[in-house]
Order: structure tokens, then C-alpha cells, then sequence
């Protein structure tokens, strides 16, 4: 018997409504003191097309997701067929026989080179011998009680508790809680849906199931959010007052999350016509003193580069969070890759400090956002976070965040009391960065000129202006660098395999680095998070390693180009996905494994 160990999946198509069956068990897992990690892959149609949630629980923190599932529930006729090979030996599945008759899987082909399904795979998905299968007629139940077909999605999870021995009070509670803005109705409604489909489960596979879920004792304080959501709460901290965008997936939540907080925090939220416009108005908040965010994917950021360039040229502090996807062009708009990593290093024309930052987990993305404002204001540049589908979207449950530490730094921002006649903004100074002024602060009035100015602000194409100028603004590129962290080594230095990684791909690595240690592989990891100042350190590491063996979410290696050129060592050995699919600790393993044997 299996207890509080569990890789749970829902799947269903588009708009049959799997996130709400997803967050409801996810909630009460964290509810029972459980650790999880959560992450969703859909299709980017509105409705139709098999989308899965997955959720993976366990007592001890989750570090990623794994594409292994104990238990999952079919809530249309495909997830059985597409998934059931992935199911553990002692696994199970609840589907519903009134949807895998047949009469009701008919041979399809899709537009765009989709799957085809016929009676004849669903027949031999069903009778794999090692797995427990578990018919529950969620839709005759959600009809009868409902009068809703859709109301299926709750019966199935009804069903699941039922299964996993575990009481379904909490849900019915949640429930509640969940549609109380509907109305009694609904909310009766559904609690009857729910309590069919525990009864049925309950009275037809009463104790059939290796798999248990118990109320932890004494759980460590935690909370439940996806990347996106993270970074906005380590950018409130951090003093956020101004958010621009133009939603674009899957970065969308940012907006919606900051607007959620705005009134709370007194935070100025726009949803403005295009991604240029959002970028301009980001700029303009951070040159007129606010800290400002904004925040795109890579298409998004495409048209924004002209204003990347104001930025670096009037030195105004802003903050930028890049969620990728796979590209080129709309790509692969609901998922996940790592291909926009040199676009944002070297976005807009000419030369120009800015910082370029990965975070590699969820509690990681809240500190380093904190830390972006201040080292944009710290040192007047734009700065870039960039992330993932894979994080920005996928949930964790994090301990309650420690910020006593905590500082805002403004950098050289003047009081008005310290403002001298004849102030120049853009003044000379010995390590590059300028005392700021800010509207409004008597004696501070300055020109913010996108040509290259003199030290007043005011235009030169003069030769000694014009190098000087440019000399003092770059000087600040190594400053950063001498103040960011040095890279560290995670696992025992003298290992024979060091994986080398950047972004949420630290996650799934960081699980295959304990598996294959556990398998006596002995293996450490380099994560990168400062790309540009190249984080000091990453050199001399990878000058001890034996073997280094890159893992990236594209095509090229791009961590390895850039650390070809930063720091002289070329990477042979790489494990890349360019799939649209996140990494899974499984394929890192058994790719690392294949290495031993050359």
C-alpha cells in the first residue's frame, strides 16, 4: 500500500473542464498537508483536443513532474488510448464506458496531423493485465443529478477520493467555497455530482486500490501558486507600483494576477493595445520614478525591442519578465521551450548594460524578481527575467517565504534636499552610474534624450562626448558583474557527470541528479542564473568537472554557445528538447545512463 505517494493526471478535452477538477484535488492535497507539482498540457484551441492536468503528491517536497502516472482520470475517449502505456504496474483508470463503447470511437483525422483513434486501440488499452481499470458512468451520473453532462469532471473526482480511501468531506466544503458566486443551485448541484460519484466508487471498488491519501501531522506551512503568480508577489514586495502588457501566453497571468493585487497595493495596472505601447509605458513609469514591470513571450518581445533600446539609452529602470515558448514566429503558443535566450541578450540595436536572469524554481523566481528591481535601479538599466511555460504556468506548493532580509535599494536616487545647481543627469562618474533625479523633484529637471547626449542631456555627435558618454555607460557592465553571485556547484565535486542547465529545466534536472546518484551514477549539477553579465564562476567549475553534459529546451544549445563564448569551454555531450514538452527527471536519467556506456 502506497500512502501520500501519488502521480495523479486528468484528461479531457478543451472545454469539458479539467482545471477545476485539477485545482479542487490539488487544494485538498495541500489542505492534507501534502507537497505537490503540478503542471497542464493543452492544445491552444478554445474547445476540443485531449488537454492533461497533472498533479504529483507526495510527504517530502516534489521537485518536478514525471510522466509515470499511479492513478488517472479519463474524462473523455482519448486520454485512455493516449495514456495508458504510461501507467505504473499496479496503477489504475477511471474512464467512462458509455465513452469508449464502439459506437462512440470512430477513426478521425484531425487537422494539423493530430492522433487517430478507433474502437480497435481503445480495445487494447483496456486490457493491459498489470494496471486496475475502473469504470464509473460519470456522465449517466452527472445527467441524473445534475442534468448537466458537464458536470462529469466532478463525479470523476468524487470517484477518485472514493478510491484513495479518503473522506469526501473536504471536497464537498471546497465545493462550496468554489461556487458559492453561482448560487445555492449550482453549489447543491455539485455537491450531489461529487457524493455520486464517492458512492459509486465507494460501493463497486470498495478496497481494490494500492494507493492511499492520509492527513500529514504537523505540516509545515505552505501555499499553492504557479510561477507567474510567484514573481508577482516577489515583485509587490520588491515596491511594484506600474504593470504594462498585452496578454500574450504565457505570460498572460501576470496581468491578471497584478490586477488582482493592484487595489491591495496601490499598484497602476494597464492592459494596453500592443506590446510596444506596454513597453513605453513601463519605461516611462520607471524614468519617472515608479517601479515599473512588464511582461510578454518571445513575439511579444519582438516588437518591443525598439523601446528596450530607449531604455538602455535614457538609463531608466524597468523590469521585464520573458515567459518563452517554442518558436518561431506563433510557434507553439501552450508550450514550453528555451529558444529566446539569445533574442533577449541582444534585443534592440547598439550596445547597452542590462542584466539578463533565469530562475530555476518556483521560491527562486520570488527572490530573484525582488532582486531585479533593485539591480535596475541600482544600476539605471533594464533588466530581464526570463522563464518558461514550464515554470510561469506550472504550480508548486512553497513554505511560507522568508523576508525579514528583504531590502528595497534605490539605487543613487536623490532626494530633493540633495539636488545641486546645475544638475546633470547623466553626469561622468567614477563607476558609470549617475545620481537620479526624478519629474517633479525641484532643481532635478533634465532632458531623457534616446540620442546620444552630453552629460546634461542634450544631444552630440561630438567624438570626445560621444566616447566618453558611451565608456561611462558601459563601465557599469563591470560593476554588475563584480557584484552577482558566483555560480555554485549542487552535489559532490568530484562527480563524473555534471549537468549543466538554466531556467525551470533546473527542476526535472535536479530530481535526475538524485536518481541517478541513487543509481550509482555519480552525477552534480551547474545551474546558470546570470546570463548576461555572465555569472562569475561558471568557468572555473567546469574546468574540475569530468564530464559536463548540457540540458536545454532547444535545438542549438544555446546556454552552450553562450558559454563557449564567456567562458572558452565547449560542451559536447547535450541532451536537447526542442519537442515543445518540458523535461521529465526520467529523460535526463536514462539519456545521462547512455553515456556511461561511451
Amino acid at each position: 500500500m502506497k500512502i501520500n505517494e501519488l502521480n495523479f493526471m486528468i484528461g479531457g478535452k478543451a472545454g469539458e473542464g479539467i482545471e477545476v477538477p485539477g485545482n479542487m484535488f490539488a487544494k485538498l492535497c495541500m489542505k492534507a498537508g501534502l507537497w505537490l507539482n503540478a503542471t497542464r498540457e493543452f492544445y491552444s484551441v478554445i474547445k476540443g483536443y485531449n488537454n492533461i492536468n497533472q498533479i504529483r503528491v507526495a510527504e517530502q517536497p516534489v521537485k518536478s513532474h514525471i510522466n509515470r502516472y499511479d492513478l488517472i482520470l479519463a474524462i473523455d475517449d482519448e486520454t485512455v488510448p493516449r495514456y495508458y502505456k504510461d501507467v505504473v504496474p499496479g496503477g489504475g483508470i477511471i474512464y467512462d464506458p458509455s465513452l469508449v463503447s464502439a459506437s462512440s470511437v470512430q477513426s478521425e483525422v484531425r487537422p494539423g496531423g493530430a492522433l487517430v483513434y478507433d474502437a480497435t486501440l481503445m480495445k487494447e488499452a483496456l486490457s493491459r493485465e498489470d494496471i486496475n481499470y475502473f469504470p464509473v458512468p460519470m456522465s449517466d451520473l452527472a445527467m441524473e443529478k445534475v442534468g448537466l453532462k458537464l458536470a462529469k469532471n466532478i463525479v470523476g473526482i468524487g470517484a477518485t477520493l472514493a478510491l484513495l480511501d479518503y473522506n469526501v468531506q473536504p471536497l464537498l466544503d471546497l465545493i462550496v467555497k468554489t461556487f458559492a458566486r453561482k448560487g445555492d443551485d449550482v453549489v447543491n448541484k455539485n455537491i450531489d455530482a461529487a457524493q455520486a460519484g464517492y458512492n459509486y466508487a465507494r460501493e463497486k471498488f470498495s478496497r481494490e486500490f494500492n494507493y492511499q491519501l492520509r492527513n500529514v501531522k504537523n505540516p509545515v506551512k505552505k501555499f499553492f501558486a504557479d510561477g507567474n503568480e510567484v514573481m508577482v508577489f516577489g515583485a509587490i514586495k520588491s515596491g511594484l507600483k506600474f504593470v504594462s502588457e498585452y496578454p500574450m501566453t504565457p505570460s498572460s497571468s501576470i496581468l491578471h494576477t497584478t490586477a488582482k493585487y493592484a487595489q491591495k497595493y496601490n499598484i497602476s495596472v494597464n492592459h494596453v493595445e500592443d506590446e510596444l505601447s506596454a513597453m513605453n509605458m513601463a519605461v516611462g513609469a520607471g524614468f519617472a520614478g515608479a517601479r515599473s514591470l512588464v511582461a510578454t513571450s518571445g513575439g511579444g518581445f519582438a516588437l518591443m525591442t525598439e523601446a528596450v533600446g530607449m531604455a538602455g539609452m535614457i538609463e531608466a529602470p524597468v523590469v521585464c519578465i520573458e515567459c518563452q515558448r517554442p518558436g518561431p514566429s506563433s510557434g507553439l503558443p501552450t508550450r514550453s521551450g528555451q529558444g529566446d535566450l539569445r533574442q533577449v541578450m541582444h534585443a534592440s540595436q547598439g550596445e547597452f548594460p542590462r542584466i539578463v536572469m533565469a530562475p530555476g524554481h518556483h521560491e527562486e523566481a520570488f527572490y530573484m524578481v525582488h532582486e531585479a528591481f533593485n539591480l535596475a535601479e541600482r544600476y539605471q538599466c533594464p533588466v530581464f527575467i526570463i522563464s518558461e511555460k514550464y515554470l510561469s504556468e506550472g504550480y508548486a506548493t512553497l513554505p511560507y517565504l522568508k523576508t525579514d532580509h528583504l531590502r528595497v535599494d534605490r539605487g543613487k536616487l536623490l532626494k530633493e534636499s540633495e539636488i545641486r545647481a546645475g544638475y546633470k543627469r547623466y553626469q561622468i562618474t567614477a563607476d558609470g552610474i549617475p545620481p537620479r533625479a526624478i519629474p517633479g523633484q525641484k532643481g532635478g529637471a533634465h532632458l531623457a534624450n534616446t540620442y546620444e547626449h552630453l552629460e546634461s542631456g542634450y544631444s552630440t555627435e561630438e567624438v570626445g562626448h560621444v566616447t566618453a558618454m558611451y565608456e561611462r555607460r558601459m563601465k557599469k557592465i563591470e560593476l554588475i558583474e563584480k557584484n552577482l553571485p558566483a555560480a555554485e556547484l549542487e552535489g559532490n565535486p568530484k562527480a563524473d557527470f555534471t549537468i549543466v542547465c538554466w531556467g525551470g529545466t533546473y527542476m526535472p534536472a535536479s530530481e535526475a541528479m538524485d536518481m541517478l546518484n541513487r543509481d550509482g551514477v555519480k552525477t552534480n549539477l551547474l545551474h546558470v542564473k546570470y546570463m548576461l553579465p555572465f555569472q562569475p564562476g561558471v568557468r572555473e567549475i567546469l574546468e574540475h568537472c569530468k564530464r559536463p553534459v548540457l540540458v536545454e529546451g532547444n535545438y542549438t544549445g544555446l546556454l552552450g554557445g553562450v558559454i563557449a563564448e564567456k567562458a572558452g569551454i565547449d560542451i559536447r555531450s547535450r541532451i536537447l528538447d526542442y519537442s515543445g514538452r518540458p523535461f521529465t527527471p526520467d529523460k535526463i536519467y536514462e539519456e545521462i545512463k547512455k553515456l556511461t556506456k561511451k
